[in-house]
């Protein structure tokens, strides 16, 4: 709510800690005006993770008129939670009518198959489905299951997957405290549909994703 910096120590990063984070976080600050700083991490920071930050009287610049009074800045990394789910029918070489369903459950924190299975509720056309299988297997935070062999009909087909609470990610520390719980109809083997697109921009090239 003051101007304190100099014109000369403006529009350049600098090492001097104007803010005391606990947890420790180190990085750089730089004044992009007189009353206002911005703080750039030279690493990520935890997850799951409440930080705490006050200002130091290296903020005054020597300023003996003025003295750091209000609140400590307060702010956190977000919690362990299931973003989204993405389901389609996949082709299966020489097989007629048949396809398998493939569902990717993306995190917003990487997890680990083997145990995450026993959160996940996995139900086609209101019944549950023992026999998916996971096609990737490491820590991911997009997680792809697999329903093969189904059947194709003229009908449309109903998926659903819940991701029940109590579900972790790799760091532990906090899990998911509701269940996430996604449905999708999937079309009849007469109708083609678009079931989403993404695009993106790698730092050369542009690129755009449509799923069918």
């Amino acid at each position: 709510n003051e101007d304190i910096c100099p014109p000369d120590k403006q529009n350049q990063w600098m090492t001097d800690e104007f803010m005391e984070f606990e947890p420790k976080i180190r990085g750089k600050y730089k004044w992009i005006s007189a009353n206002t700083f911005v703080f750039s991490p030279d690493t990520k920071l935890h997850p799951m993770q409440k930080y705490f930050g006050h200002l130091t009287d290296k903020a005054l610049f020597a300023n003996a008129e003025l003295v750091i009074g209000g609140d400590d800045a307060e702010f956190n990394t977000p919690d362990f939670k299931a973003e989204t789910a993405e389901f389609y029918w996949t082709n299966i070489p020489n097989q007629y009518y048949k396809a398998n369903i493939q569902i990717n459950a993306v995190f917003n924190y990487p997890v680990y198959a083997d145990k995450i299975r026993n959160f996940i509720t996995v139900k086609l056309n209101g019944n549950e489905v023992k026999s998916y299988k996971f096609t990737n297997s490491t820590e991911t935070e997009k997680l792809s299951i697999s329903i093969d062999n189904v059947q194709q009909t003229d009908k449309e087909q109903e998926i659903e997957l819940t991701i029940r609470k109590g579900a972790e990610c790799i760091y532990g520390k906090k899990p998911m405290e509701a269940d996430a719980n996604y449905k999708y109809t999937l079309p009849a083997i007469t109708q083609l549909e678009v079931s989403g697109s993404a695009s993106g921009f790698d730092g050369a090239n542009g690129w755009l994703e449509i799923a069918f």
